[in-house]
Parts: structure tokens; C-alpha cells; sequence
């Protein structure tokens, strides 16, 4: 087994702007007549406000519906894996990458994705792992003495058909100040700040909130701004 540096209870999520864009630049084009009548158009609906290069806010917590595909990862060599073997001391995992895309039917959040990039069976204390859950909300059936490779495989199986499920979001921020200092004195990193309504509220909004925050920990540290994570999973009925 392989040993990484990051620690088994972080969850990495990546909400990018890359992945909800709707840049049309990196939509798939065919040349047109500049005389065609659509660029004749007065007025063709442009927001002068509005910042093209801006992150988009992060989806509200709460549960959505979405489509869950598996996505390979690097393991130690550099090659793209299915899964790769994890272990520190005597704790092993088989991790991989999930992506969720939100199916909303109001088209509000339609298309957005969330990431889990450190999925797998690493046990928790009650021996449940977030492989395992994600099998049971999906209806999978899972042997009470499974290896981590069974219940890996069993996750990929699963997975193939990008099946729905439905997941619940939740903000997150974490400050890479903290983090860098906790590193060079080996001491404990600060927590991160999880849940939307732990986050500043928006100037004249009631249930709008800000997903940017000052460092709680040392305000020269500057903003923290918030990701999305997937914070479980339920099963649709």
C-alpha cells in the first residue's frame, strides 16, 4: 500500500467555476454568416453589471437530486487509476473521485456539479465509510464482511449507469494561511467554517448569505470564500 500526505478525515470538494460556466467560448462552435438575422438583434438580453469572469455563488444547502459518476484519480506513479490503495499506519482505504451533477427541473441549479475527491471505504469509528453509505442509499446490497477491493468494485459496478441519488450540500471554508502556518509549527489546523447560515448575511437579505468570510482565526489572514461539499446522501423513494 501506498502512503499519501493527506489526512483520511478531509473531505475535498471543487465546485470550480470551470465546471458550472456557461462560457461560450469552450462550447462546441460552427462558423455562421455575420448577415445571419441573429446578430441583427437589438437587443439580445446583455447584463452590463454582471461579470463574466466572476465565480458563480455556490448552490444554497439542501438536498438535491443528481447523478453520480465515478472519475479516475493519480495514484503514486502518476498513473490515472479507477482507485488507488491509501494507508497511514495501520489504516488502509481504497479511494477514488465522484462527481455529482444536480438535476433540477427548475433549472435554477440544473448542471451543477459537486466533487468528493477523496471517496472511498476509509472506516469511521461505527464502521461505516463513505463508500458504503453511498451503496446502501443506492439500494446495493454489501456482505457484513466485505475487503476494502469488494466494496470498492461493488461502488464502481454501481456507478457505471451514473445512477440518481439524492445529496445534501453543505458550504464550507477553510483558510490556506491557517493551513500553511499549522504545517511549518506541526501544530493543529484550525476547523473549517461548514453550513451556509454560519456565513455572513447579504446587505438587505433575510435568508441570502455572503460566501465570503474573514478568517475567524486572524483577520489580516484576509476573506475565506465558500465551496460546496457533499455532506451525505439519501435514497430516492
Amino acid at each position: 500500500m501506498s502512503g499519501d500526505a493527506f489526512a483520511p478525515t478531509t473531505t475535498t470538494f471543487e465546485p470550480s467555476a470551470e465546471e458550472a460556466t456557461n462560457d461560450a467560448l469552450n462550447a462546441p462552435t460552427g462558423e455562421v454568416d455575420l448577415n445571419d438575422p441573429r446578430f441583427a438583434s437589438e437587443d439580445i438580453g446583455v447584463n452590463p453589471e454582471a461579470d463574466a469572469y466572476a465565480t458563480p455563488p455556490p448552490v444554497p444547502d439542501g438536498d438535491y437530486r443528481a447523478k453520480i459518476k465515478q472519475l479516475d484519480v493519480q495514484d503514486s506513479k502518476g498513473n490515472m487509476v479507477r482507485f488507488k490503495a491509501w494507508a497511514k499506519g495501520e489504516k488502509v482505504a481504497a479511494i477514488t473521485k465522484i462527481e455529482a451533477t444536480i438535476q433540477d427541473p427548475s433549472g435554477k441549479y440544473d448542471g451543477i456539479k459537486v466533487f468528493d475527491s477523496w471517496f472511498g471505504t476509509y472506516l469511521n469509528r461505527d464502521g461505516s465509510s463513505k463508500a458504503s453509505t453511498l451503496l446502501n442509499k443506492l439500494g446495493k446490497t454489501i456482505p457484513s464482511k466485505a475487503s476494502h477491493k469488494l466494496i470498492m468494485e461493488e461502488l464502481l459496478k454501481a456507478l457505471a449507469g451514473e445512477p440518481d441519488v439524492i445529496i445534501t450540500t453543505q458550504w464550507e471554508a477553510s483558510c490556506e494561511k491557517c493551513r500553511e502556518e499549522a504545517e511549518k509549527t506541526d501544530s493543529k489546523k484550525p476547523r473549517s467554517i461548514t453550513g451556509m447560515r454560519k456565513f455572513p448575511l447579504l446587505p438587505g437579505k433575510t435568508n441570502e448569505y455572503n460566501p465570503e468570510i474573514i478568517c475567524p482565526a486572524d483577520a489580516k489572514h484576509g476573506l475565506m470564500q465558500a465551496q460546496v461539499r457533499i455532506a451525505g446522501f439519501k435514497s430516492i423513494k
